[in-house]
């Protein structure tokens, strides 16, 4: 019987699979910035509805309090809020994004719609990522909160 040479066999294989590696760990970078993204874009929109809701409601409270001269506080409705001063808040924070704020029966509902360009993105053929985020929150009225 003849003994076939198989030397230099599994460097060729190997050389077949180093751009499906590449590929994959490429696609992996480009998920993992992507999701930092959305990650940073739903931390803003949480802080600058933290912040603008505390400055509102704190400046209503010491408002209220030296008018009334009462004890008990209440937190108003969503009457008070300027959607305007919120969205400009939220296109400061996000850079170039421009979020869709919708406020209605004590709810707020923000929508951001991004696309991410990946680093690699262009070797894959993918033209960007679409990140979509969604925050929603509800406003608590008279009869439901009560601040001392």
């Amino acid at each position: 019987m003849m003994k076939l040479n198989n030397k230099g066999q599994s460097l060729v294989l190997f050389i077949l699979i180093i751009p499906i590696i590449l590929g994959i760990m490429a696609l992996v970078i480009d998920i993992g910035c992507a999701l930092t993204k959305k990650n940073e874009i739903d931390k803003s929109i949480e802080f600058v509805l933290d912040y603008y809701l505390r400055e509102n409601i704190s400046n209503e409270l010491n408002q209220e309090k030296s008018d009334n001269n009462s004890e008990d506080i209440y937190l108003e409705n969503d009457s008070s809020i300027d959607t305007n001063a919120l969205k400009v808040l939220l296109e400061y924070n996000l850079k170039d994004i421009e979020p869709i704020i919708n406020i209605d029966n004590q709810e707020i509902i923000i929508k951001v719609e991004t696309n991410v360009e990946g680093i690699f993105s262009k070797m894959l053929n993918v033209k960007a990522f679409k990140i979509k985020s969604e925050y929603k929150g509800y406003l608590e009225s008279k009869s439901q909160e009560k601040i001392k």
